[in-house]
């Protein structure tokens, strides 16, 4: 009896099963390696774009650091010469150049637009200073009533000022005067009378009407003109190509003058005065009338200052064009100090007001006073 064969079929099945199953799997891991992986679609932009708006941005803070510049040295021009008009081309320009921002912009670039408006907002606010300050001067009576020397025709008070003009009317007697601040001793000794006047425009007076606007930082008011002025500083200098010499190696003497120093004094920046001296300014610089910064200290009981002065070498017993001298400044002022100090570097106890005939000791007014005269040779 033959025995019974088994079906063979369902094994056959199975391996032609497995075999195709493989066949699959090898296939997908061949396709896998031959076939590029498509790009990410999350990635924002192509590397040759973000490349573009990088460079972009850089053009554009460029662009708007000088814009900015721009804008602030129009502005010091524009202070000292009352001429706004370019002022207000670089103003718009500013505005135009901050609302050019694309709307692709990238952050940096929205962040410089911001700093360029305000930039664009600290500029009005110091324009706005500026013409407060002229308005306060040139439109009220701030100005009336201060003295003012003309050589030759004795002292007047100004009556009127505009900014291209004073009016003058003589002390005791009917003359009246009509002087242009484009002359320049006119102008120093106006600068000198409306400082000690007005000592907080001091700043817009030596901006406007100052021979070295580079000098005037320690005069400069607080808030935004500190921010802006020491940018604008070099650009309202005199043109390198007319200075003989460059800078560093001028004579430090040439870098003040008495306007500056005076200024200083009289608005009671004594500190500044004293850097001034001490890196070189000549002690004995004097205005259009004769008169010294030994005798503006003096006469303000600047004590400190006088000591500085004399010890540097100021002439004691030099006169202005009225003929005073240093000691009778401090005398009639009833300076005690500082006429002490001039004793003691030899000023004349004896020296006349030519004019009045008066000595230090004639304009004496304390016992003290008196005393410390006589002890160093005045007689009655």
């Amino acid at each position: 009896m033959n025995p019974v064969r088994k079906k063979k079929w369902p094994g056959r099945i199975l391996t032609v099963l497995l075999i195709a199953v493989a066949s699959g799997i090898g296939w997908y891991l061949y396709a896998g390696r031959s076939t590029p992986a498509p790009a990410k679609t999350d990635d924002p932009v192509p590397t040759d774009h973000a490349t573009q708006l990088q460079e972009r941005a850089a053009a554009f803070q460029q662009q708007a650091g000088l814009q900015q510049q721009q804008l602030w040295v129009a502005l010091g021009r524009g202070t000292r010469t009352d001429d706004w008009q370019p002022y207000q081309r670089e103003l718009t320009a500013a505005g135009n150049l901050a609302d050019a921002c694309p709307a692709d912009a990238l952050e940096s670039e929205r962040h410089i637009a911001a700093a360029l408006r305000r930039g664009i907002a600290q500029a009005e606010e110091a324009r706005k200073e500026a013409e407060a300050a002229f308005t306060i001067l040139f439109h009220t009576d701030a100005l009336r009533g201060i003295p003012f020397e003309i050589p030759g025709n004795g002292l007047f008070q100004v009556e009127h000022a505009t900014p291209e003009t004073l009016t003058l009317r003589a002390v005791n007697r009917p003359d009246t005067r009509s002087l242009p601040l484009a002359n320049a001793p006119t102008r120093q000794e106006f600068l000198l009378r409306a400082a000690r006047k007005v000592p907080d425009l001091c700043f817009f007076l030596e901006l406007r009407y100052g021979e070295h606007p580079h000098q005037l930082q320690e005069l400069v008011p607080p808030g935004v003109w500190q921010q802006i002025y020491p940018r604008i500083a070099r650009e309202l200098n005199i043109p390198l190509a007319d200075v003989p010499l460059p800078e560093a190696s001028k004579p430090r003497t040439d870098r003040y003058t008495y306007d500056t120093l005076a200024n200083a004094i009289t608005s009671g920046q004594i500190a500044a005065a004293i850097r001034m001296l001490k890196d070189g300014a000549d002690p004995d610089l004097a205005a259009a009338n004769g008169q010294t910064l030994l005798m503006l200290a003096a006469g303000e009981g600047r004590d400190e200052l006088v000591r500085l002065l004399l010890e540097k070498g100021a002439d004691p017993n030099r006169r202005n064009q009225l003929t005073r001298t240093a000691l009778m400044l401090a005398v009639s002022g009833n300076h005690f100090e500082a006429a002490k100090l001039l004793l003691e570097h030899h000023a004349d106890p004896n020296a006349r007001d030519e004019i009045t005939g008066r000595r230090p000791i004639d304009q004496a007014t304390t016992p003290a006073m008196r005393a410390l005269l006589k002890i160093y040779g005045a007689g009655e």
